[in-house]
Protein backbone atom coordinates (compact mmCIF):
# COMPACT_ATOMS: atom_id res chain seq x y z
CA UNK A 1 0.00 0.00 0.00
CA UNK A 2 1.21 3.51 -1.49
CA UNK A 3 1.54 6.12 1.54
CA UNK A 4 1.08 9.52 -0.74
CA UNK A 5 1.32 13.21 0.71
CA UNK A 6 0.20 15.56 -2.07
CA UNK A 7 -0.80 18.71 -3.16
CA UNK A 8 -0.49 20.37 0.39
CA UNK A 9 0.31 24.14 1.14
CA UNK A 10 1.88 24.51 4.59
CA UNK A 11 2.52 27.87 5.90
CA UNK A 12 4.40 28.31 8.87
CA UNK A 13 4.70 25.80 10.88
CA UNK A 14 6.76 25.58 13.84
CA UNK A 15 9.34 22.94 13.16
CA UNK A 16 8.59 20.45 10.49
CA UNK A 17 6.84 20.56 8.39
CA UNK A 18 6.16 17.16 6.39
CA UNK A 19 7.72 14.01 8.79
CA UNK A 20 7.80 10.20 7.32
CA UNK A 21 9.10 7.67 9.53
CA UNK A 22 9.79 4.00 8.32
CA UNK A 23 7.76 4.08 5.40
CA UNK A 24 8.87 2.25 2.28
CA UNK A 25 6.18 3.00 0.04
CA UNK A 26 6.16 7.15 0.96
CA UNK A 27 5.16 9.35 -1.59
CA UNK A 28 6.05 13.35 -1.29
CA UNK A 29 4.96 14.56 -4.20
CA UNK A 30 3.82 18.55 -5.24
CA UNK A 31 3.57 20.24 -1.87
CA UNK A 32 4.91 23.68 -1.23
CA UNK A 33 5.87 24.28 2.10
CA UNK A 34 7.23 28.30 2.54
CA UNK A 35 7.03 30.63 5.46
CA UNK A 36 5.75 33.91 6.17
CA UNK A 37 6.50 34.54 9.71
CA UNK A 38 6.87 31.97 12.15
CA UNK A 39 10.36 29.69 12.18
CA UNK A 40 9.91 26.17 10.00
CA UNK A 41 13.35 24.43 10.95
CA UNK A 42 13.14 21.84 8.03
CA UNK A 43 10.51 21.38 5.25
CA UNK A 44 10.54 17.94 4.36
CA UNK A 45 12.36 14.81 6.46
CA UNK A 46 12.28 10.98 5.63
CA UNK A 47 13.85 8.52 7.76
CA UNK A 48 14.12 4.74 6.64
CA UNK A 49 11.55 6.09 3.97
CA UNK A 50 10.82 5.89 0.32
CA UNK A 51 10.62 5.63 -2.59
CA UNK A 52 9.79 9.14 -4.32
CA UNK A 53 10.26 12.85 -3.17
CA UNK A 54 9.26 14.88 -5.98
CA UNK A 55 8.05 18.70 -7.60
CA UNK A 56 8.07 19.93 -3.81
CA UNK A 57 8.85 23.38 -3.29
CA UNK A 58 10.38 24.08 -0.11
CA UNK A 59 10.67 28.37 -0.08
CA UNK A 60 13.16 29.61 3.13
CA UNK A 61 12.87 32.61 4.52
CA UNK A 62 15.02 34.03 7.52
CA UNK A 63 14.27 30.53 10.14
CA UNK A 64 14.67 27.90 7.68
CA UNK A 65 17.41 25.50 8.31
CA UNK A 66 16.96 22.20 6.10
CA UNK A 67 15.15 22.02 3.02
CA UNK A 68 15.20 18.11 2.59
CA UNK A 69 16.26 15.82 5.01
CA UNK A 70 16.82 12.38 4.49
CA UNK A 71 18.10 9.73 7.19
CA UNK A 72 18.84 6.08 7.03
CA UNK A 73 17.54 5.78 3.58
CA UNK A 74 19.10 2.85 2.24
CA UNK A 75 18.17 0.95 -1.39
CA UNK A 76 17.61 -2.63 -1.29
CA UNK A 77 18.96 -5.34 -3.44
CA UNK A 78 15.99 -3.96 -6.51
CA UNK A 79 16.98 -0.59 -7.64
CA UNK A 80 13.44 0.63 -7.60
CA UNK A 81 13.78 1.00 -4.15
CA UNK A 82 15.99 3.95 -4.41
CA UNK A 83 15.29 7.16 -3.08
CA UNK A 84 14.83 9.39 -5.64
CA UNK A 85 14.66 13.31 -4.70
CA UNK A 86 13.37 14.81 -8.26
CA UNK A 87 12.48 18.25 -9.67
CA UNK A 88 12.39 19.94 -6.56
CA UNK A 89 13.07 23.90 -5.52
CA UNK A 90 14.66 24.63 -2.17
CA UNK A 91 15.68 27.94 -1.78
CA UNK A 92 17.11 29.83 1.13
CA UNK A 93 17.70 27.29 3.86
CA UNK A 94 20.30 28.66 6.12
CA UNK A 95 22.06 25.01 7.03
CA UNK A 96 21.40 22.97 3.63
CA UNK A 97 18.79 22.66 0.93
CA UNK A 98 19.36 18.98 0.97
CA UNK A 99 20.99 17.21 4.24
CA UNK A 100 21.64 13.28 3.52
CA UNK A 101 22.63 10.86 6.44
CA UNK A 102 23.84 8.19 6.25
CA UNK A 103 21.54 7.58 2.73
CA UNK A 104 21.91 6.91 -0.94
CA UNK A 105 19.23 8.99 -2.95
CA UNK A 106 19.62 9.94 -6.48
CA UNK A 107 19.48 13.50 -6.25
CA UNK A 108 18.75 14.79 -9.65
CA UNK A 109 16.98 17.51 -11.67
CA UNK A 110 16.52 19.88 -8.38
CA UNK A 111 16.81 23.64 -7.86
CA UNK A 112 19.02 24.17 -4.92
CA UNK A 113 19.88 27.76 -4.43
CA UNK A 114 20.46 30.64 -2.01
CA UNK A 115 21.08 28.95 1.02
CA UNK A 116 24.15 28.03 3.14
CA UNK A 117 25.44 24.47 1.59
CA UNK A 118 23.35 22.88 -1.67
CA UNK A 119 23.71 19.37 -0.65
CA UNK A 120 25.59 18.07 2.44
CA UNK A 121 26.89 14.64 2.96
CA UNK A 122 27.50 12.55 6.16
CA UNK A 123 27.82 9.38 7.88
CA UNK A 124 28.16 7.04 4.82
CA UNK A 125 30.40 4.81 6.63
CA UNK A 126 27.91 1.85 7.56
CA UNK A 127 26.23 1.57 3.79
CA UNK A 128 29.28 1.75 1.44
CA UNK A 129 29.74 1.13 -1.38
CA UNK A 130 26.83 2.77 -1.55
CA UNK A 131 26.55 6.65 -1.81
CA UNK A 132 24.11 9.49 -3.44
CA UNK A 133 24.20 9.96 -6.83
CA UNK A 134 23.85 14.04 -7.62
CA UNK A 135 22.76 14.86 -11.44
CA UNK A 136 21.56 17.23 -13.23
CA UNK A 137 20.74 19.47 -10.71
CA UNK A 138 20.98 23.10 -10.99
CA UNK A 139 23.08 24.20 -7.68
CA UNK A 140 23.85 27.58 -7.40
CA UNK A 141 24.11 30.93 -5.59
CA UNK A 142 24.67 29.34 -1.76
CA UNK A 143 27.30 31.24 0.46
CA UNK A 144 29.43 27.85 1.02
CA UNK A 145 29.99 24.59 -1.42
CA UNK A 146 27.08 23.22 -3.41
CA UNK A 147 27.81 20.16 -2.61
CA UNK A 148 30.00 19.03 0.61
CA UNK A 149 30.37 18.07 4.42
CA UNK A 150 28.83 19.71 7.53
CA UNK A 151 30.20 23.42 7.77
CA UNK A 152 32.49 23.68 10.33
CA UNK A 153 31.36 23.40 13.93
CA UNK A 154 28.89 21.20 13.42
CA UNK A 155 29.56 17.51 15.00
CA UNK A 156 30.22 15.60 11.99
CA UNK A 157 29.33 11.37 11.75
CA UNK A 158 32.37 9.47 11.15
CA UNK A 159 32.38 9.58 7.40
CA UNK A 160 32.08 13.05 6.44
CA UNK A 161 31.60 13.70 2.64
CA UNK A 162 30.87 11.55 -0.71
CA UNK A 163 28.84 11.61 -3.20
CA UNK A 164 28.94 10.56 -7.28
CA UNK A 165 28.55 14.00 -9.30
CA UNK A 166 27.43 14.13 -12.83
CA UNK A 167 26.77 11.26 -15.19
CA UNK A 168 28.33 10.02 -18.18
CA UNK A 169 24.36 10.18 -19.81
CA UNK A 170 23.11 12.98 -22.06
CA UNK A 171 21.78 15.60 -19.36
CA UNK A 172 23.51 14.08 -16.56
CA UNK A 173 25.53 16.81 -15.85
CA UNK A 174 25.38 19.37 -12.94
CA UNK A 175 25.15 23.37 -12.78
CA UNK A 176 27.42 23.92 -10.34
CA UNK A 177 27.71 27.82 -10.11
CA UNK A 178 27.96 30.74 -7.49
CA UNK A 179 28.54 29.47 -4.53
CA UNK A 180 31.41 30.07 -1.99
CA UNK A 181 32.03 33.57 -3.49
CA UNK A 182 33.40 31.75 -6.66
CA UNK A 183 32.02 33.43 -9.74
CA UNK A 184 30.65 31.67 -12.89
CA UNK A 185 30.44 27.90 -13.48
CA UNK A 186 32.64 24.77 -12.02
CA UNK A 187 33.36 22.71 -14.87
CA UNK A 188 35.63 20.34 -13.33
CA UNK A 189 35.47 16.54 -14.30
CA UNK A 190 37.79 14.98 -11.98
CA UNK A 191 38.22 11.65 -9.43
CA UNK A 192 37.15 7.75 -10.37
CA UNK A 193 34.62 5.72 -7.83
CA UNK A 194 36.51 4.74 -5.27
CA UNK A 195 34.77 5.52 -2.01
CA UNK A 196 37.92 7.80 -1.28
CA UNK A 197 35.90 11.09 -1.06
CA UNK A 198 39.03 13.28 -2.07
CA UNK A 199 37.97 15.22 -5.01
CA UNK A 200 37.54 18.97 -3.84
CA UNK A 201 37.39 22.51 -5.86
CA UNK A 202 36.40 26.07 -4.91
CA UNK A 203 32.41 24.96 -5.00
CA UNK A 204 32.68 21.33 -4.19
CA UNK A 205 33.93 19.58 -0.91
CA UNK A 206 35.12 16.13 -0.20
CA UNK A 207 33.02 14.14 -2.87
CA UNK A 208 34.01 10.77 -4.08
CA UNK A 209 34.15 12.04 -8.22
CA UNK A 210 32.88 14.24 -10.48
CA UNK A 211 32.03 13.00 -13.50
CA UNK A 212 30.57 15.41 -15.83
CA UNK A 213 29.77 19.38 -15.80
CA UNK A 214 27.93 22.02 -17.68
CA UNK A 215 28.22 25.45 -18.00
CA UNK A 216 24.69 26.09 -18.80
CA UNK A 217 21.63 26.07 -16.19
CA UNK A 218 19.63 22.46 -16.40
CA UNK A 219 16.74 23.45 -18.37
CA UNK A 220 13.81 22.10 -16.38
CA UNK A 221 15.26 21.46 -13.04
CA UNK A 222 13.51 22.08 -9.95
CA UNK A 223 9.56 22.14 -8.96
CA UNK A 224 7.34 22.75 -12.54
Amino acid sequence: TNFLVENNELTDTTSLGINIVDCPSAFVNKNSLHQVSAQMNTGIQLRNSGPQVTQNRVLGSSGLEAGIVVVDCVSGADVSTRLALDHNTVTKASFGAVLVFSSDPVVRFNELANGFVGVVVEGLDTILPKEPLIFGNNIRGNQSFAVGRQPVGVAAATSSGGGILGSALAGGANFISGNNGEPGADLTVQGTVDQRFDVSTPQIDSVDAILSSTGTAVAGAGAP
